[in-house]
């Protein structure tokens, strides 16, 4: 079995409590191996990443919004692009061991996935008014077709300290976000049955050609291939959101 992480405008926890996941990275014919490892943040903006047991899963995987993570990291957002960081570099061992503990002997996905929530809001600084950069980001996501300049125009500041700021907060300049809202969008949308036509329409893109483009772009492969993966078998977990700053994902 294999699960497929396609890239994302949020940043990803990954924390485990049985055997550990082993990943590998794929953009185009571009594939790099990746050691295992038990808890970790990564921030993926390019390529495929194939997650493979090496034996029975135990793992709850939380996307965080960009905005947010200054509340759990003091590391900028930039540093989680497209690597991996352990969880020891942001949270103390020991609390991680006990979270780990904890997420083995609960009953259920959902009890797991609440002790991981409770465990994140216990260990998040305090709420800040939010920066014109989140405002950025979170305009970006509801809707990414909107132009550089209109919304620098909208948050009153110049295009340039828009981008430079955007870029040294989130890893990525604004541009490059909305390109990645855009296609996490779309492969939401096919998922649920749409045509690409219609995806491409709905999703922001100037026409099918231009959606095309984007995905060989961020993940270097035709859209279908990522659904239709030549020799795989490929399991997604359930998709939940819970609250305003985390949306769980789960596999149990």
């Amino acid at each position: 079995m294999t699960v497929q992480l396609a890239p994302s405008a949020y940043g990803v926890l990954v924390m485990q409590y049985r055997a550990p996941l082993s990943a590998d990275w794929t953009f185009g014919s571009e594939k790099v191996m990746r050691v295992c490892q038990r808890h970790v943040a990564v921030k993926m903006r390019t390529g495929i990443v194939t997650v493979r047991p090496v034996g029975p899963i135990g793992a709850v995987i939380i996307r965080v919004k960009p905005e947010a993570s200054e509340r759990i990291s003091q590391l900028p957002f930039s540093e989680f692009r497209d690597q991996k960081i352990e969880l020891c570099h942001i949270f103390r061992k020991s609390a991680l061991m006990q979270i780990e503990r904890d997420l083995a002997q609960a009953p259920d996905a959902e009890a797991r996935v609440a002790l991981v929530e409770e465990f994140l809001l216990r260990h998040m600084r305090p709420a800040r008014p939010p920066s014109l950069l989140a405002q950025a980001a979170s305009s970006l996501r509801f809707d990414p077709s909107i132009s550089v300049s209109d919304l620098a125009t909208h948050l009153d500041i110049s295009v340039r300290h828009l981008s430079r700021g955007f870029k040294a907060a989130f890893g990525v300049g604004p541009k490059q976000f909305a390109r990645l809202v855009r296609v996490e969008k779309a492969v939401a949308a096919r998922r649920e049955g749409c045509g690409w036509s219609d995806i491409a329409q709905s999703c922001g893109f100037a026409d099918q050609a231009h959606l095309i483009h984007d995905f060989q772009a961020i993940i270097g492969t035709a859209p279908e291939e990522i659904f239709h993966p030549p020799g795989m078998k490929t399991v997604r977990p359930p998709n939940s959101s819970r609250g305003r700053l985390f949306f769980n994902l789960f596999v149990d």
